[in-house]
């Protein structure tokens, strides 16, 4: 299985990642000066303490900056040591709000920012020295958005209730589920994915949503690898979804070979 091929880390990515990168380095930057400007004209006995409590943010916002960039020039093709991982992952988490906002400052759309997101999140995964995961340890979890809108079946209470017809995908992910012995869950909102990460315990997830619902979907799961894939909206959000079902079967292989390609 090529990395690539699932979107780990791609050229546009790195592209808009650098360039949000740089414009929120360049507003800390203004911010911190007007602090600086702050503190130099303080009382002697606030100056002290502020310039501690700076200093400690510097040391701190440069951790944080050198994270970013190990993560920003890694190789994709190699695994990377747990401790390196921590501090890649770490580092984004804490950075990505304030890319954000920028991105909104300077109107990014906000789905290519929530898709930056998801796709740094699966790069970061694929650097994990993950163990063999058995296919019933994997969870496939996928909104219910992806079912054929006028399916007289409801598949969210049991999904053996889809009755193959071919109108969806549904009956390829039932196949592919069946083919690797995988659970899989189709979900009518976040509470529920929850509920079912909670109540099946996957030690891996293949999650397909949209942008918006991975990015918030992935921050909820803390402990469990989630390979996220992005779906296909022919016909507008949320109605008769589509997914490259090529990239879910990636996924679930990555996760039965222990991340080997």
């Amino acid at each position: 299985m090529e990395v690539n091929q699932l979107n780990l880390k791609t050229e546009e990515n790195n592209k808009l990642f650098f360039i949000l990168f740089i414009i929120t380095l360049l507003m800390m930057a203004f911010v911190f000066m007007i602090a600086c400007i702050f503190i130099f004209s303080s009382r002697r006995i606030y100056k002290n303490i502020l310039l501690i409590i700076f200093g400690s943010l510097i040391v701190f916002l440069c951790f944080i900056i050198l994270g970013i960039l190990i993560l920003f020039f890694s190789k994709s093709n190699k695994k990377t040591h747990f401790l390196f991982l921590k501090w890649m992952n770490l580092s984004f988490k804490i950075f990505y709000p304030f890319i954000y906002i920028v991105s909104q400052s300077i109107r990014i759309d906000k789905d290519k920012v929530r898709r930056l997101y998801t796709q740094i999140n699966n790069y970061l995964v694929s650097k994990q020295k993950i163990p063999v995961v058995k296919g019933n340890n994997i969870l496939l979890l996928t909104p219910h958005c992806i079912q054929w809108a006028k399916c007289p079946y409801k598949v969210t209470n049991d999904v053996m209730n889809c009755k193959l017809c071919g109108k969806c995908q549904v009956k390829d992910l039932v196949e592919l589920s069946r083919k690797y012995d995988t659970g899989l869950s189709i979900v009518t909102g976040g509470t529920l994915a929850r509920q079912n990460v909670v109540q099946k315990k996957p030690k891996a997830i293949v999650a397909i949503a949209c942008e918006r619902d991975l990015f918030s979907g992935i921050q909820d799961v803390k402990s469990i690898p989630v390979l996220g894939i992005i779906n296909e909206r022919p016909e507008g959000p949320c109605y008769n979804t589509r997914i490259n079902i090529s990239k879910v079967e990636e996924a679930i292989l990555y996760f039965l070979k222990g991340g080997k390609k």
